[in-house]
């Protein structure tokens, strides 16, 4: 099979990466694989049977216009069999309109975003337009992949069989499986990773924090966030007017190598997301045993049982998630059974293994139709 993706994703030319050593794992399925990807790179790079172009664009309408333009070149010189898409907004329309014209099958994938979630249509105008576009694009898709249990089940009421789970499990978990818990006596750390976006619902952290140390807790509770992005700014100045630079360390970025120890060194982690996917922070702080309270989003019962490994509170409830931090703080026998279960259960599931072998699973259906 010679299959032909559009991503956006610029790590993929990082050769000690995750996306790169992905990619090298599809290409041994394959007969060939070209990765057209939408970036401000220029140089091509090859390895193997996997080709990885770059647009070479400053900006997203040239992108999305050469990624277009060079798809249909190489679909009449390679005749693809498959083509993939990474989304189904820009990225899918891209693919889509290549797959028409070579005359082979298309596969979507729903990574992050359900374009049908309620939570993601409210929280832009333009989202309400670009749901169509999707609906339009997954109308058309030969199959569907998809991360998250939750979006899986919504959109198999959708479209049917043609929709797989296929989660995207890092290349690097394995650093993870033997970490030890290396917590401090009297204290209690709380770590928050993920980009500054409004998804993130940052407002709704801030409350969280805020309301957490003025809780009459009889450990020192603290907070590291780490992440940046357009919500920052907001972040920085929230932390400072509510007097909570004492308590809180914020980091803008960290390192790949870095991220264990964080997890590893932390009593619970957070996330107050609007929607998600199957977010990556879940597999790392399962894959280390740290216990996770979150508002209730897609991807949440991929590695949590509610009660027994983690916490889930419903959106915008704020006492209830504060009470669930809270209630993991003063027992420490209810924190180490949560770590226990959620570590244990994360690695009877997952592996980067299981990611290659479920994505051959959707390319042998492909290959059947």
């Amino acid at each position: 099979m010679r299959v032909l993706i559009f991503s956006s994703d610029r790590q993929i030319f990082d050769t000690g990466g995750d996306s790169f050593h992905r990619m090298a794992a599809y290409g041994s399925l394959l007969d060939s694989l070209t990765v057209i990807v939408a970036c401000d790179l220029s140089e091509p790079k090859t390895a193997g049977n996997v080709r990885l172009v770059p647009t070479a664009g400053g900006n997203r309408i040239v992108n999305f216009l050469r990624s277009i333009r060079l798809g249909r070149r190489f679909a009449k010189s390679e005749k693809f069999d498959l083509v993939v898409v990474q989304d189904p907004l820009f990225g899918g329309f891209a693919g889509w309109r290549v797959a028409r014209a070579a005359r082979a099958k298309l596969l979507v994938s729903v990574y992050g975003t359900n374009v049908f979630d309620p939570l993601w249509k409210r929280l832009a105008w333009k989202n309400r337009l670009l749901k169509f576009l999707a609906a339009f694009i997954l109308a058309r898709a030969d199959a569907i992949q998809t991360d998250g249990f939750e979006t899986e089940a919504d959109l198999r009421k959708r479209y049917g069989d043609r929709v797989f789970w296929k989660p995207i499990v890092p290349e690097n978990i394995e650093e993870y499986r033997e970490l030890p818990r290396r917590t401090t006596p009297g204290e209690f750390k709380v770590l928050f990773i993920a980009r500054m976006l409004p998804q993130k619902n940052v407002r709704f952290l801030v409350d969280v924090m805020d309301r957490l140390r003025k809780q009459p807790l009889q450990k020192k509770i603290s907070f590291t966030v780490v992440g940046d992005g357009p919500d920052k700014k907001f972040l920085d100045g929230q932390v400072a007017r509510r007097g909570l630079a004492p308590f809180v360390s914020l980091v803008s970025r960290c390192t790949r190598q870095e991220l264990p120890g964080l997890y590893s060194t932390h009593d619970v982690f957070i996330l107050t997301s609007r929607f998600e996917g199957f977010p990556r922070v879940f597999m790392e702080a399962a894959a280390t045993g740290l216990p996770i309270v979150t508002t209730r989003v897609s991807g949440v019962t991929n590695v949590i049982e509610d009660g027994t490994s983690g916490f889930v509170a419903e959106q915008s409830d704020l006492e209830g998630f504060v009470g669930k931090v809270a209630r993991l703080a003063g027992d420490d026998a209810l924190a180490l059974g949560f770590s226990s279960k959620i570590r244990a259960d994360f690695w009877k599931r997952y592996s980067f293994a299981v990611t290659i072998e479920r994505q051959k699973v959707i390319f042998d259906y492909l290959r059947g139709r």
